[in-house]
């Protein structure tokens, strides 16, 4: 009964790392050369607390560090507190990021969005990546975003790219339009506007008069690539004709 109360108590000292994609917001600084990835570690219940390779259950509020090659945060959990709720199955209220699916792309969400059908993609307003809507979700995708990258990932989200979890691959969260080879300089909403002038969220963000005179600036008076748009991601090819 004590532990029941007490893991209850800590649940409600943090409530919004019950939510998985809280948990993994906050691996924004996360080692890049740490033996586990963060999308594991928030899977199996943990949140970073900010310095070395420190994290903390939400529910048990078990600390783990040090981790090492071959360490499967799940497995660590349950061996170092075999008594977590959480650990155990128990309801605490966890709020897995998709719930009936277990896969990930190199710790990413990519594969745990569920997209549109084709269909559905046709129809105005509506967005192919619905659970990447919200700018806070595009920002937890970053992760592992490349130290090296010439583009910040808070302007990325901002201009409404996730990380897909492959070099600097990202995607627009409404129409799919991808892009990659991020050069120095570059501008992420002049970029969406460049490539994928039909996206109705760089539409409704920016404005229709900003998309044009975008594409006068790099397609000559209005010679427009808006005919090659597709809802497929192929564009991401087209970031190379840059280099």
């Amino acid at each position: 009964m004590t532990d029941d109360r007490s893991t209850m108590l800590r649940i409600l000292e943090k409530p919004r790392m019950r939510r998985e994609v809280e948990r993994l917001r906050t691996f924004q600084n996360w080692p890049a050369d740490a033996p586990v990835i963060s999308g594991d570690l928030a899977k199996a219940g943990f949140f970073f607390l900010g310095s070395g390779d420190k994290v903390q259950c939400f529910c048990c509020g078990g600390v783990l560090r040090y981790w090492e090659q071959g360490d499967i945060p799940a497995v660590e959990h349950k061996r170092h507190f075999p008594t977590c709720s959480f650990i155990l199955g128990r309801v605490v209220g966890n709020i897995p990021l998709a719930s009936g699916s277990s896969d990930s792309v190199d710790g990413q969400l990519l594969s745990q969005l569920q997209r549109m059908t084709m269909d559905d993609q046709g129809t105005p307003g509506q967005a192919v990546y619905p659970e990447m809507e919200a700018e806070d979700s595009r920002l937890t995708t970053f992760h592992n975003w490349p130290t090296e990258a010439s583009v910040q990932p808070d302007v990325l989200a901002r201009a409404g790219f996730f990380y897909t979890g492959h070099g600097d691959n990202v995607k627009c969260f409404f129409c799919d339009g991808g892009l990659r080879n991020w050069e120095p300089g570059d501008d992420p909403w002049q970029e969406h506007a460049k490539w994928f002038p039909r996206c109705e969220f760089l539409i409704h963000s920016r404005g229709q008069e900003y998309i044009s005179n975008i594409q006068d600036a790099h397609f000559h008076l209005g010679d427009t690539v808006g005919g090659s748009q597709t809802s497929t991601g192929r564009d991401i090819g087209a970031r190379n004709s840059k280099s």
